[in-house]
């Protein structure tokens, strides 16, 4: 078992993967980053800026308000506002995947 304690109340998801249980990625909401966590304490940003609110895909891609994450077998899925967008966490590279915002009129929604 593994315990963490992050010093934000802002965390927004944290997944793993089986096939290497040492590491955990999380999601902070207010800072707009997604954050590797290597059991033993090594902590890095692996994609995101601590900057205004954007949807911007590419390396120096930058998100919107991270709701939730979820670790598929290679890239990392994160709802981001009204969008999906998917993580590449060998580099950070963001890609939208689907702008669900138009689809329901504007509204707001939480993907899970």
């Amino acid at each position: 078992s593994i315990t963490a304690s992050f010093g934000s109340n802002d965390v927004a998801g944290i997944c793993g993967h089986d096939s290497n249980p040492n590491i955990l990625y999380y999601g902070e909401s207010s800072k707009r980053k997604i954050r590797k966590v290597v059991v033993g304490g090594q902590m890095t940003v692996i994609a995101g800026q601590n900057d205004q609110q954007a949807y911007t895909d590419g390396l120096s891609g930058k998100f919107y308000e991270i709701r939730d994450i979820a670790c598929g077998p290679s890239y990392l899925y994160v709802a981001d506002g009204q969008k999906v967008r998917k993580v590449d966490p060998s580099n950070g590279e963001i890609t939208t995947l689907e702008d669900l915002g138009n689809r329901l009129g504007g509204g707001s929604s939480d993907i899970v």
